[in-house]
């Protein structure tokens, strides 16, 4: 059984890997049964810190999923990898020095497939070849993990885990009133496994503790890296940005990042693009993210909307889907404002990354809103979550060059002044510490 550990000495790959380490270090693995890293989310923060955490004399590895269905890219689509076996445990490939342990899961994000990465993980552990002081969990259904996390709790690991999404509101027709409950208490009794719980924001603390959870919760801004994301220095380079990527150079551009399906609110933005096409006939949306309404069964209705929007009047020539991309700091220079129209957010990267590149941001209103983003109407405009008012907000700014400026500009200051990586980094490593002392590991 999981729970009990089994004696094994290390392999040979296991010992000569201990021998190379460095004296005493602190080890972290960090564990997410989605793909690592990924074009969004949580992952892709944590793989932004990982730099960090190695210069800081942390040992670091990861063990991570194959994408489900919902998250393949096009490359995925036509990779080897799906034909290969479930269980299989790829050679550890390397992200800024820090091993990646992939493991071939299951294509639908269930219990079934959670529950089997948490016996692989237990294996990878009781081999000797990842021998942690800490295991820090990204898992996006914790609830599934209560067996795992017994598992590594009585071979003595320190467990951090990191919610970095509101819940959904807790609203069940009666039908359901008891399925809800009862996943209600599984979540808090998984998050009461944990030695801390890393947030980002005060709202999604007080949401924790809503649910009963009463472990230790650490709030920790995510860092934004300033180098990366930066304002064009002058217009020409916001000319060159749009030249290098083929947009219109006298265009206005209204840009978004997210995968495309209904949390997201892409469809959203189309409509109130829509709505100012014919006051606004130079107006341009890009929006960056993968298509999941054109994977998924589940979302052929939305995928449905989704096409009728993009093929009605001038939408085919001014709305640009370009699927995921590495080049989000050249669109943000690129554009004029930031739409952001999710449902259900913590502390969203892609609004932090637009608002340091000097963006005017447009926000609706989404649960685990907090204003440790900043103040509404000051450093972005906040409006309802519907086509209207959000074009309404979109309207406000374009018909003004001097309040896209002003709002622009206390975006970049309360960045530069709140959110900087390096902070977000030491912090993590200081939870990590901190476990690995309280437990006795250090």
């Amino acid at each position: 059984r999981l729970t009990r550990p089994r004696p094994r000495h290390p392999s040979p790959a296991a010992r000569n890997r201990l021998h190379t380490m460095p004296t005493n270090p602190l080890r972290v693995c960090i564990t997410s049964s989605s793909s690592f890293p990924t074009p969004g989310g949580v992952e892709m923060r944590i793989n932004r810190y990982l730099k960090g955490f190695t210069e800081r004399g942390v040992h670091v590895e990861v063990i991570a999923g194959t994408p489900t269905l919902g998250k393949l890219t096009e490359h995925d689509t036509d990779s080897e990898w799906r034909s290969l076996p479930i269980g299989h445990i790829f050679p550890p490939e390397m992200v800024d020095n820090v091993p990646i342990h992939r493991i071939r899961l299951g294509d639908n994000m269930d219990k079934e497939r959670i529950v089997f990465f948490g016996e692989k993980i237990i294996e990878l552990l009781d081999s000797g070849l990842i021998v942690p002081h800490v295991v820090h969990s990204l898992s996006t259904k914790p609830n599934f993990t209560i067996p795992l996390l017994k598992a590594l709790k009585a071979r003595g690991k320190g467990l951090v885990f990191t919610y970095a999404i509101a819940h959904k509101a807790p609203i069940w027709p009666p039908q359901k009133l008891v399925k809800g409950l009862v996943k209600r208490y599984f979540l808090k009794h998984a998050y009461n496994h944990f030695d801390v719980i890393i947030v980002a924001t005060h709202a999604l603390k007080t949401m924790l503790r809503s649910l009963g959870v009463s472990t230790e919760i650490a709030i920790i801004p995510n860092g934004v890296n300033i180098e990366r994301y930066r304002p064009p220095q002058t217009p020409d380079e916001k000319l060159e940005a749009r030249r290098d990527l083929g947009l219109p150079l006298d265009c206005q551009l209204v840009c978004g990042v997210g995968t495309v399906y209904p949390r997201k609110g892409c469809d959203l933005l189309l409509e109130a693009w829509h709505k100012l096409a014919d006051k606004y006939p130079n107006l341009h949306v890009v929006w960056l993210g993968r298509r999941r309404d054109l994977f998924v069964p589940e979302l052929a209705a939305y995928g449905r909307k989704m096409e009728t929007l993009l093929n009605r009047g001038d939408a085919p020539a001014r709305i640009h889907m370009l699927g995921h991309s590495d080049k989000v700091p050249t669109y943000l220079k690129a554009s004029d404002i930031f739409a952001f129209p999710s449902e259900r957010e913590g502390m969203p990267n892609a609004v932090l990354e637009a608002m340091a590149t000097g963006l005017p941001t447009v926000m609706t209103y989404y649960r685990g809103y907090s204003e440790e983003m900043g103040r509404k109407d000051h450093d972005y405009v906040l409006t309802d979550r519907d086509s209207d008012s959000l074009a309404n907000a979109i309207d406000l700014l374009l018909s003004s060059e001097s309040m896209r400026a002003e709002v622009g500009k206390n975006a970049l200051d309360f960045i530069r002044r709140t959110m900087p990586l390096s902070q977000s980094i030491d912090r993590h490593v200081d939870v990590y510490r901190s476990v690995a002392r309280t437990k006795g590991l250090m």
